[in-house]
């Protein structure tokens, strides 16, 4: 049996179904393998960043004597498997899966893999699936790094990290990867009393981001209780009675609990990508600009790529990859057009060039550093100044922003609109907005003027 489609989607991940919803609206012909995928690709550390937001501010307030007990941290660790419960992503996606079904996508929920014989095709038990276009969409799982004995131990992922077993006495959990979705599991675990240790191969955490405020966010887990270990080579890890022993280069620590989160690999197998001529390696589906694969007609988005896994990146991906395998007017990708937030707390957003990689592009630019303190909040709930991070050039229009801090969505989407509109800074301050976030940033900002 042959169909015919404008675009075939394989993979009912987050940014699947999201391309899913957008192509539907073009009035094309789209299909949805789902391909064994029973749930998108949300990630835990939003659940637990609320979280630990909820548990300083409980503790904040009562040392201000506004709660009488104190905060029960064994219950919300008892509770936390039902806290970031899979069946909710799975009811969540056969909602969505449902809805792309009325609206006239052909849901298939089930897995194939291409053919190139006689044509190319994707085969769904026994159905050929033939189509202007193919857009993976299938995500990532972790990518186990070669650490001897690794296999023998057990240990837990940022997505299996609900099915975690918590005893009544304080663990210590060491985290294997400073990653922005290991990072908020870390600041969770610090606030319920757990001992935590974070291993990281770099100099210091998130060494692609701003220097400045990630050296800040590091200092805030540090006084959390959480302790940093840089540049950790790891030699072995091994079972030793109940615990683990992990055996770094200079020292070797003993733990109950091991999480790896050191990156993701595409997950691509039995996709018979190699016979179909698509590139790929342990870390990412090759694409050009586009998002176009190795093979003219095959596209991809999302953790496929490679670099964050992030929601609103995935989800601009998507969008990107809709209009280009639908219309010949292709777009190109423009990340630094992407706002977009790590979901620590405090939160860290940003937006276009940062002073660093404007440096290594040699642009002539200067930065406006503001530290933002508007209503009683902070004084309330003990929350630090909000950092915010200007790149501007020479004309004094705005390239990049860094924030970290409270209130970052509704700086990001002002700076976003900024950005987007080529504003320059004079412009920026004649605004009178009624937000009273943005009023206290715009005052800093003519400060600096």
């Amino acid at each position: 049996m042959s169909l015919e489609y404008d675009l075939v989607i394989i993979g009912a991940s987050l940014e699947g179904i999201y391309a899913a919803e957008q192509a539907i609206q073009t009035n094309k012909r789209i299909a949805l393998v789902d391909q064994g995928l029973s749930t998108p690709s949300l990630q835990h550390q939003f659940v637990l960043g609320q979280l630990t937001q909820f548990i300083h501010h409980y503790r904040d307030l009562q040392a201000l004597n506004y709660f009488d007990q104190p905060l029960p941290s064994q219950r919300f660790l008892q509770v936390t498997q039902q806290l970031t419960p899979h069946h909710y992503y799975r009811e969540l996606a056969a909602e969505k899966l449902a809805n792309l079904a009325a609206l006239g996508v052909d849901v298939l929920l089930e897995s194939g893999s291409f053919t190139n014989s006689p044509y190319l095709g994707f085969v769904v038990d026994n159905r050929h699936l033939r189509s202007r276009a193919y857009l993976l969409a299938t995500g990532s799982s972790i990518r186990e790094p070669n650490i001897p004995e690794l296999k023998e131990i057990s240990y837990l992922t940022p997505e299996t990290f609900d099915k975690a077993q918590f005893k009544e006495s304080p663990q210590t959990w060491t985290i294997i990867g400073a990653t922005p979705t290991s990072i908020p599991i870390a600041q969770y675990l610090a606030s319920l009393d757990q001992n935590v240790i974070l291993l990281t191969q770099n100099a210091h955490i998130l060494p692609q981001e701003d220097s400045k405020i990630a050296h800040l966010l590091q200092a805030h887990l540090e006084a959390m209780g959480i302790q940093i270990i840089p540049q950790a080579s790891i030699q072995s890890v091994k079972k030793v009675n109940q615990k683990t022993a992990i055996a770094l280069s200079n020292q070797i620590l003993e733990t109950d609990k091991v999480l790896l989160a050191t990156g993701y690999q595409p997950q691509v197998e039995n996709l018979n990508l190699e016979k179909i001529q698509v590139n790929y390696n342990h870390h990412r589906i090759l694409t050009n600009h586009y998002l176009q694969t190795t093979h003219l007609k095959i596209y991809a988005c999302g953790n496929l790529l490679g670099g964050y896994s992030i929601p609103d990146i995935a989800k601009y991906e998507a969008r990107i990859a809709v209009n280009n395998t639908l219309f010949s007017r292709k777009i190109k990708l423009n990340y630094p057009s992407v706002p977009y937030q790590f979901l620590t707390y405090p939160h860290f957003a940003r937006i276009g060039l940062n002073e660093k990689h404007a440096q290594q592009q040699d642009i002539d630019v200067r930065v406006i550093t503001l530290y933002l303190n508007y209503s009683n909040n902070p004084l309330l709930l003990n929350e630090i100044k909000t950092l915010c991070k200007l790149v501007i050039d020479t004309q004094k229009r705005i390239l990049g922003v860094d924030i970290f801090g409270s209130n970052t969505d509704e700086l990001m989407t002002f700076f976003s609109l900024a950005i987007q509109q080529s504003l320059k800074l004079n412009e920026l301050i004649a605004i009178h907005p009624s937000s009273p976030v943005i009023s206290t940033l715009l005052q800093a900002l003519i400060g600096r003027m």
